[in-house]
């Protein structure tokens, strides 16, 4: 009699489980999405470059003739990021020297408010020195990390104008720059 209320017992648990899986609802169909209709828009990535730049003239006593390139991209609407290149060719005629610097950066900013953006940049410039220890010229290294504000003024759609004003955190006595930098450019978009 044992052996039959076991046997009926696992036959009610048997029974029950089929049960209980046909309680399951059923599958919620998923949406179908086609290759040709994205969910988002997105922005090609080479209408996120621009370019842009300033240079700088000066014609006396003194000459200063300076080019400034710049390639960026932005990362996101607010935050953009690039590199630079900059050549400078100096010329006092009252010492009887001239001399090129040149070098590169890298540069970031994001607009915090229509067009006003903290602004952080570090670079390298090789220049010539005269070395009195050796009595003669060599070249150097010189290092500044500039960091401030800018404000860009839109001029149509992939255009704008740029004020900056930066402040040299490595000034250094070879530096070409004497705290604050102020400097006026311009950037297109590609």
């Amino acid at each position: 009699m044992k052996n039959k209320v076991m046997l009926a017992i696992c036959g009610l648990l048997l029974g029950s489980i089929g049960l209980v899986y046909s309680q399951e609802n059923p599958p919620v169909p998923q949406p179908t999405y086609t290759m040709d209709e994205p969910a988002t828009p997105k922005t090609p990535w080479t209408d996120r470059l621009f370019t842009g730049g300033g240079v700088g003239l000066q014609f006396g006593s003194y000459t200063y003739i300076g080019a400034f390139p710049i390639l960026g991209y932005r990362i996101t609407p607010k935050f953009s990021a690039g590199i630079g290149g900059t050549y400078i060719y100096l010329q006092d005629k009252s010492s009887n020297f001239s001399t090129s610097l040149y070098g590169g950066k890298v540069f970031a900013e994001y607009d915090v408010y229509r067009g006003i953006a903290p602004h952080v940049e570090y670079e390298i410039l090789n220049r010539e020195i005269f070395d009195y220890s050796l009595a003669k010229r060599r070249r150097i290294n010189v290092n500044s990390l500039l960091v401030g504000v800018s404000y860009t003024q839109q001029i149509g759609d992939n255009a704008g104008i740029y004020i900056m004003l930066l402040y040299n955190l490595l000034e250094d006595v070879y530096s070409p720059y004497e705290n604050p930098v102020l400097r006026i450019g311009f950037n297109i978009g590609l």
